[in-house]
């Protein structure tokens, strides 16, 4: 059976869930105005880091988990996720990726999410989108906290290797992807494929004479 595997930050849905998220939660008051412009404002630095191949992206992580960890308990988070996915994710799905994904259920391929976002942000979208198997940055919990961040970190090379632990056939496999990020990912697939891909991400693509889409 074939795989498709497909990202889903800017390849399923137009923009970050995470960040969508952030900004539903100070939507809804949970986070203050504060935290969510401290958030924007090491996200430009963040992005500084990246073109400057020196972004340590777990690092970056584990520190605004641990702060905003502080801020919301597990049950509020998944109510607001809930909530978040209906109102804010759902709308931002690309129409132009369904005729795909339908495209590989109806031949019977395996179909895969793989994201950097809360795995249970992922999970909703899967729901919607009927698809069984999935993988996002998923949480230790305890005592209705959020205390750590599972391993191996869903990101980069990470994705990879929770690929290889999978029990995934990827002789004839698929991937989706926009991320320069997610290059181990796309190595590793058959038949690699970009979406609204980044500029080094695209430079690759061109070389390689990878299929490139653009959704917007």
């Amino acid at each position: 059976m074939a795989v498709a595997l497909f990202d889903v930050d800017d390849t399923i849905v137009d923009g970050a869930c995470a960040i969508i998220y952030a900004k539903y939660l100070y939507k809804k008051k949970a986070l203050n105005l504060s935290f969510l412009v401290k958030v924007h404002l090491y996200l430009l630095y963040y992005m500084l880091l990246a073109r400057l191949n020196r972004l340590n992206i777990k690092k970056i992580e584990e520190k605004w988990f641990k702060e905003l960890s502080s801020k919301i308990s597990v049950d509020e988070a998944l109510h607001l996720g809930r909530q978040c996915f209906e109102e804010e994710i759902k709308p931002k799905i690309y129409r132009e990726v369904l005729p795909i994904i339908k495209k590989h259920a109806e031949r019977g391929d395996r179909i895969v999410l793989i994201s950097n976002s809360p795995k249970f942000l992922i999970e909703q979208l899967a729901n919607h989108l009927n698809i069984k198997e999935f993988y996002g940055t998923d949480f230790v919990c305890e005592n209705n906290r959020f205390k750590s961040i599972k391993q191996p970190y869903c990101f980069g090379e990470g994705k990879a290797k929770i690929i290889k632990k999978s029990s995934l056939d990827l002789k004839n496999s698929y991937a989706y992807s926009d991320s320069i990020h997610d290059l181990p990912l796309l190595e590793m697939i058959k038949y690699p494929n970009v979406v609204n891909p980044d500029r080094r991400l695209r430079n690759i693509a061109l070389k390689r004479e990878w299929p490139i889409h653009n959704f917007r």
